[in-house]
């Protein structure tokens, strides 16, 4: 899987997870905004092609995200990192916060550091 579309054919678990890192990253910065908020529902919806009911579980517990999150390959996890850069930069700017979370859940998630370094690069770049 190499390309944002392709995140719809994961598991609901990698779905799941993917929701949960989103969530957090809107919380980063202790602001939400309108536009976070269409950002991560056009994900849900579009990208995440997840249901109403596959939503309402919520968000995963630190040890079930790791879990997941230590399953997915590094193309999945790199797809993930950007997904996480449109919700941080939906708002108009990218929070330092936001980035520090995005860079705290690729390193726990094991990703190769030069891949981690590529993918706030492209962030910020935004």
């Amino acid at each position: 899987m190499t390309k944002v579309e392709d995140v719809k054919y994961l598991s609901l678990d990698k779905r799941h997870a993917i929701l949960t890192c989103l969530a957090l990253i809107v919380k980063a910065d202790e602001e939400i905004t309108e536009k976070e908020n269409e950002e991560i529902i056009f994900q849900v919806m579009h990208i995440l092609d997840m249901s109403p009911n596959e939503i309402r579980k919520g968000m995963m517990s630190p040890s079930e995200l790791r879990g997941v999150l230590d399953t997915m390959s590094g193309d999945e996890l790199g797809i993930m990192g950007l997904l996480m850069g449109r919700v941080a930069g939906s708002d108009g700017k990218i929070d330092a916060r936001e980035i520090n979370s995005i860079e705290s859940i690729l390193k726990v998630a094991r990703l190769n550091p030069d891949h981690i370094k590529v993918i706030i690069n492209a962030i910020k770049a935004r």
